[in-house]
């Protein structure tokens, strides 16, 4: 084929190819002016820290497990779950049948040591008595001495003996140290239980506090709070004001929560024992403004976050400086108030886009 028959079909190629890069360049250009849906944030200036509501329960501060102090089959029990019981009263007993033979066999004991130390006393004064009339030699007398010192020392060993089986017997009764409330039970009668065994609970009701599980990462939020309200699951109207009084060092290995238990300010009645509560607090902080971490876009050294033109429904990427991130959120400076943010979808978003605002609410309306 001859080099001018070619010329011309190159030209067409040419002018095809040139063609299909220019509708390739148009079908972008249409694209960037197509709105893309997102999801937006209008910021607002936070002058105050939250925390919570989280659920909690109402607990005695004092409680105690209680136990026998000696071992055996239980033949009484005399209370239940939120029995109220007053100080001495019997709570629970167990088989003392040893225990008194035990007793008895005591006083057996401090019985005959009395006995040996009456003959002991008489044959020391009968010595003596011969000392005076030379019939018994002084060696006799001092060795009837040491027996009525031997003699006395055992009726004080038996003594004690007596007492410490008189308090053994005592144990067999599981009596209540303190006017409280029965929070539990976990044993019945008939059940052989050993020193020592949890038989039940007894708490102070006039000592309350609230008892509430949170977040590993929110715990140590606690101490900045001076005051917390507590209001009663149900009952809004029932509530009162509490502190921080203790928080638990280290969270638990399950559920990833630390314990904190807060003393409250003069609990209203409704305040009873296990009562659900729910607390809260808030307290006044410097002024920022939070955005999600999604609204995140650019390097973690120069992170930046589109903000909506209004005006014109497009993106303009706005630097910020990242202060601080908590919970899925990010204190940034670089944002006033009124801003609109994107905050999802901003890796597909180029400077200038469109876009077609799908919803806009305030970070506390997201919260």
């Amino acid at each position: 084929m001859s080099f001018s028959r070619l010329m011309p079909m190159a030209s067409a190629a040419l002018v095809a190819l040139a063609g299909g890069a220019l509708i390739l360049a148009g079908d972008a250009l249409a694209q960037d002016r197509i709105a893309r849906p997102v999801l937006t944030l209008t910021v607002r200036s936070i002058d105050t820290a939250s925390f919570g509501p989280f659920v909690g329960s109402v607990d005695a501060r004092y409680q105690t497990d209680l136990g026998f102090q000696v071992g055996g089959r239980i033949i009484a029990r005399e209370v239940n779950v939120g029995d109220r019981v007053k100080q001495g009263d019997r709570l629970a007993a167990v088989d003392a049948t040893l225990l008194r033979l035990a007793v008895q066999s005591a006083e057996a004991d401090l019985a005959n040591a009395k006995a040996q130390l009456a003959n002991a006393v008489l044959t020391e004064n009968r010595s003596r008595a011969l000392v005076v009339t030379e019939t018994a030699s002084r060696a006799q007398v001092d060795t009837a001495v040491a027996a009525r010192e031997t003699a006395d020392a055992k009726v004080s060993q038996a003594e004690a003996s007596l007492r410490q089986a008189r308090n053994v017997l005592s144990y067999a009764e599981l009596v209540a140290p303190y006017d409280g409330v029965i929070t539990a039970v976990n044993s019945d009668v008939g059940k052989v239980v050993s020193a020592g065994d949890i038989i039940v609970t007894l708490a102070r009701p006039d000592v309350r506090e609230a008892v509430v599980d949170v977040p590993d990462y929110l715990a140590d939020e606690l101490k900045a709070y001076p005051r917390f309200d507590v209001v009663l699951a149900g009952e809004p109207s029932i509530r009162t004001t509490a502190t921080l009084r203790q928080l638990a060092p280290a969270s638990d290995a399950v559920t990833r929560t630390r314990r904190a238990r807060l003393a409250l300010q003069d609990p209203p009645n409704g305040f009873r024992l296990g009562s659900t509560i729910s607390v809260s607090a808030t307290r006044k902080v410097a002024p920022h403004v939070d955005v999600p971490v999604s609204a995140l876009a650019g390097p973690s050294d120069k992170p930046s976050v589109w903000v909506v033109d209004a005006a014109k429904a497009v993106v303009v990427a706005r630097p910020v400086t990242l202060v601080s991130t908590k919970a899925g959120y990010a204190v940034v400076d670089g944002l006033k108030d009124g801003d609109i943010v994107v905050e999802a979808g901003v890796g597909s978003l180029q400077p200038g886009q469109a876009v077609d605002l799908q919803r806009s609410q305030t970070l506390e309306e997201q919260k």
